[in-house]
């Protein structure tokens, strides 16, 4: 049993895959955490009252405010909130304790820097706010109580083999699986519809970010997050293609050590991992130490598929080369790479492209913006983000 009270958490982007998995540990850890607030975009409202209806939230928030029509299905005890500042408002809440970020892409950067401000700790599954934010979101974090922890498979790897030891690492290397077309041929890997691109062979996640995965763009995004979350280099983050998904991630030490995370490819691991380390009074200080339960599957080395090693191939997939090549010329080309690569995605997904010119289209962005100057605002950066995406538009 909790020596507390149960935490109140703010799940943001409570119908998408990393959400809904979240609500499942929250499931199997009543005694620990309690639902104070959802919020979503609004554009899967049958899920969204399952959700109200079961863990009562006090307070759910949803972007869309043609929502409202769905104000009469909700609990008693659920006040509705319309629009993009009503998801800020909740993450700031001042009964939230902890606030689980997983609202895809950009639009997740307002509502975690709204947590961070209000001193809310964050669980961190949407990896764009430190690719595009990353000085931002750590000036914020510098200044404020909040503690922040990823929940991104590999970064909660990388974070926990780095609790055991207090030297600096010598490297970081971050596994992919190498999504469906690991073993596609140039052509066919230009050329592959969405319907193949989603059908990611170890994770179930959502549109976008299964396309990314496809591309290795995903991983090139979380090469960008590490380096803001650790301080690491680019020359010192390297990615290697690991099919069978079950180490994610490994961190070499000066002696010759090297600490390896491993568990089945289910998000609900590092989810709960997220959870237990911020279920203290102050994480920062003295993080939680009693797991809490995931539901996951326990690992049978003896039975498992040998595990394989391969080196990334930048000629089928170059999206991961130019994350290496925005994270070398430094803010604001990080940000840049993430708007094009979000706006050549929907393109993508749209039919209106295809898969292999995703990446042609965020390099042209790229060579583009070379001139542009660090934004020094939120609304700078914002407008910066508006300006990369003009950027994408369907070749003639």
């Amino acid at each position: 049993m909790s020596a507390h009270p149960p935490r109140k958490l703010a799940i943001l982007g409570s119908t998408g895959s990393i959400g809904s998995q979240t609500l499942e540990v929250i499931r199997a850890n009543r005694d620990r955490f309690t639902v104070r607030a959802l919020a979503a975009a609004g554009n899967n409202l049958e899920l969204i009252v399952e959700q109200c209806r079961e863990f009562e939230p006090e307070l759910l928030a949803l972007a869309d405010p043609s929502a409202e029509k769905i104000a009469s299905q909700l609990p008693s005890c659920t006040k509705l909130l319309l629009g993009e500042d009503a998801i800020c408002e909740v993450a700031a809440d001042s009964e939230v304790d902890i606030v689980l970020s997983a609202i895809v892409g950009f639009s997740g950067l307002k509502p975690t820097l709204a947590a961070i401000e209000a001193g809310n700790h964050v669980a961190l599954a949407n990896k764009e706010c430190l690719v595009a934010a990353g000085s931002l979101l750590k000036s914020a974090l510098a200044k404020s109580s909040s503690c922040l922890v990823p929940v991104d498979s590999e970064h909660s790897s990388l974070f926990q083999c780095m609790m055991s030891r207090s030297e600096r690492p010598r490297r970081m290397i971050i596994t992919a699986s190498g999504g469906p077309f690991l073993n596609k041929t140039a052509e066919e890997v230009y050329r592959a519809t969405p319907e193949q691109a989603v059908k990611h062979p170890c994770w179930d996640m959502g549109a976008k970010i299964s396309v990314d995965s496809a591309h290795l763009m995903n991983k090139g995004l979380e090469v960008i997050e590490a380096a803001v979350l650790f301080d690491f280099q680019a020359q010192e983050l390297e990615v290697l293609i690991h099919p069978q998904a079950v180490v994610h991630g490994f961190v070499e030490y000066g002696d010759g050590s090297v600490l390896a995370a491993m568990y089945h490819a289910d998000m609900r691991v590092p989810i709960a991992f997220a959870l237990s380390y911020l279920d203290a009074e102050d994480p920062s200080k003295v993080p939680g130490t009693q797991s809490v339960q995931s539901g996951g599957r326990f690992l049978d080395l003896v039975s498992s598929a040998d595990l394989q090693f391969i080196q990334p191939d930048i000629e089928r997939f170059p999206a991961l080369g130019l994350a290496y090549r925005a994270l070398e010329a430094g803010e604001p080309m990080p940000a840049i790479l993430n708007a094009a690569n979000e706006r050549a995605v929907e393109l993508y997904l749209d039919g209106q492209i295809l898969f292999g010119q995703i990446p042609e289209l965020v390099s042209k962005a790229l060579d583009e913006s070379m001139t542009w100057g660090q934004p020094e605002t939120l609304e700078e950066l914002f407008e910066l983000d508006a300006r990369a995406r003009e950027l994408i538009s369907v070749p003639a």
